[in-house]
């Protein structure tokens, strides 16, 4: 998951201004992770917590897991009021603003909590994980993303959005719900910091020549 979820929120839709002009490329990214991966995701991660804890969760559980995941629900919701346009209720609406907007300001801050007193990135048992994340995140992602938009007969702009919003680094929302499952928390802060370090150069490598 830090190898390839991307930070499709925070710096995709910022980069993606400055370096593409449009917002809206990074919009198809950060949809498709929220509703797509996210599910698939934390399904697994709510797996192996439970087992780690020595229960065995039905298969039942398990396949209906994305059903009671409040991010896959909340993605749905959206889409669903992006489509018909049926705004709630304001009185509804409301409170739901209310945790919206603190929601990046909270992981940001718990991010940042869980800097304090930590090892540097690397350090320990993670060391080989993290440069594997880095070298896949970094270098083989973007690769990818740039033969596979070649082969599809991608050029231009359209190339580069594609290339872009590759190389971006892993986002926070994997140290968030490696914290929330208690599974690789180390290897998800770790991974979040040092690829955003590690990504400018590869982007403006990026837009220097696709740009």
């Amino acid at each position: 998951m830090a190898s390839g979820y991307v930070n499709a929120g925070n710096l995709g839709l910022p980069i993606a201004t400055y370096a593409l002009g449009n917002v809206a490329e990074a919009v198809p990214v950060l949809v498709f992770q929220l509703a797509v991966l996210t599910p698939v995701y934390t399904t697994i991660l709510g797996v192996l917590s439970e087992r780690s804890a020595g229960a065995r969760p039905p298969l039942w559980r398990t396949l209906t897991a994305p059903l009671r995941n409040p991010i896959a629900i909340a993605t749905v919701a959206g889409i669903v009021v992006s489509v018909t346009g049926l705004l709630p209720p304001a009185s509804l609406f409301a409170p739901i603003e209310l945790i919206s907007d603190l929601a990046v300001p909270g992981m940001l801050l718990a991010f940042g909590i869980s800097l304090c007193g930590a090892k540097r990135p690397g350090a320990g048992e993670t060391a080989p994980l993290l440069a594997a994340v880095l070298v896949l995140k970094c270098i083989v992602h973007p690769l990818l993303a740039l033969l596979v938009g070649l082969l599809l007969g991608l050029e231009g702009p359209g190339l580069l959005a594609v290339v872009v919003c590759a190389a971006l680094p892993t986002a926070q929302n994997v140290f968030a719900y490696a914290a929330r499952f208690e599974q690789g928390v180390a290897l998800g802060r770790d991974a979040a910091l040092s690829s955003t370090v590690a990504s400018v150069p590869v982007l403006f490598t990026v837009v220097a020549v696709l740009g």
